[in-house]
């Protein structure tokens, strides 16, 4: 996600072959929970990239750096810790943008709609429930698996709490 200082990329899908044809340089990889690693090592090793995650994020990869949910984030990111959901689950608040950044505990599939994660993948449902409701108000979300919402997307969260 470029956020016209810096770029991270949440959650890394497969990277194109040698990175061509990508309209950013990135500088970090954030893993939105520990299921998230995805492409992460060839997206790190092909541009030397960090790869950050939670603290209680159960990652295999070595090397993962790991943020304190207290530590400020030098990017402009708000870390919003999402207990509950998979391990180290957090969803990213850009304030300037009114963007919220979702790994899976909140999706939107095309065959589906907006919906919360399933209980039996939470470690805790009601926990994670509690978690969005604490969540700052946001206008525009983008989720590890669905297609954006660019409006209301807070208040159409909100209505399924």
């Amino acid at each position: 996600m470029w956020d016209g200082r810096r770029c991270q990329v949440f959650d890394p899908i497969p990277c194109p072959e040698n990175g061509s044809g990508l309209p950013f340089r990135p500088d970090r990889i954030v893993l939105t929970n520990e299921n998230h690693e995805r492409d992460s090592r060839t997206w790190r090793d092909r541009f030397g990239l960090e790869v950050w995650a939670a603290s209680d994020a159960l990652i295999e990869m070595p090397g993962v750096h790991r943020w304190r949910d207290d530590a400020p984030d030098e990017t402009g990111w708000i870390r919003l810790p999402l207990p509950g959901g998979p391990g180290g689950e957090t969803a990213f608040f850009l304030p300037s943008q009114s963007l919220m950044v979702f790994g899976d505990a909140v999706v939107h599939l095309p065959t589906r709609g907006l919906e919360l994660l399933p209980d039996k993948y939470c470690r805790d449902p009601q926990l994670l429930r509690n978690s969005l409701r604490r969540l700052p108000s946001f206008e525009r979300a983008i989720f590890a698996h669905g297609d954006p919402l660019t409006a209301n997307a807070g208040g159409r969260i909100a209505a399924l709490l």
